[in-house]
């Protein structure tokens, strides 16, 4: 975005910088996720019972849910994080074939979980989790036409 190699991105991630704008379109809520008949379905989905599963991250790791990474590391232990991705859809496929764990948002969840058998955790920790999901742009980029109109639909497509 800084470099304007890329115009515009929809992401949880903050992204910041002097030459950069956002706009958040939504907040989520953050659901733990693993696949169809994983072990962790069967016991209690409290923090001793899941600290023994590894975790399939998005990276960069940490830097997508800092707070609440920091927060179960507290509650859980340190993670193990066995596997990690810059796209959740390779992160999603890995967690289907596995008994990793993964973090995503609830529409998110909603997506993959059409394209692979997998489950959310009733995990209590996150019950009142939420993350901002936003519009990020560079502002020269916002100033031309085009890039404009394009904003300003996104974000109205998001109020609707």
């Amino acid at each position: 975005l800084d470099q304007r190699q890329v115009d515009l991105l929809i992401d949880t991630h903050l992204h910041s910088g002097q030459a950069i704008s956002h706009h958040v379109l939504y907040q989520d809520r953050v659901r733990m996720y693993c696949r169809a008949e994983h072990p962790a379905l069967h016991g209690p989905q409290d923090e001793a019972h899941l600290a023994q599963y590894e975790f399939a991250l998005l990276l960069p790791e940490g830097q997508r849910y800092p707070t609440l990474h920091r927060r179960l590391q507290e509650e859980m232990g340190e993670r193990r994080c066995g596997f990690s991705t810059f796209n959740l859809l390779t992160q999603a496929a890995m967690i289907a074939e596995s008994d990793m764990l993964g973090l995503t948002t609830e529409r998110l969840f909603a997506m993959v979980s059409r394209l692979w058998p997998l489950q959310t955790l009733d995990f209590h920790s996150l019950q009142d989790e939420k993350i901002n999901v936003a519009l990020h742009y560079n502002k020269q980029s916002g100033k031309e036409p085009l890039l404009k109109e394009i904003i300003e639909t996104v974000i109205q497509a998001f109020k609707a």
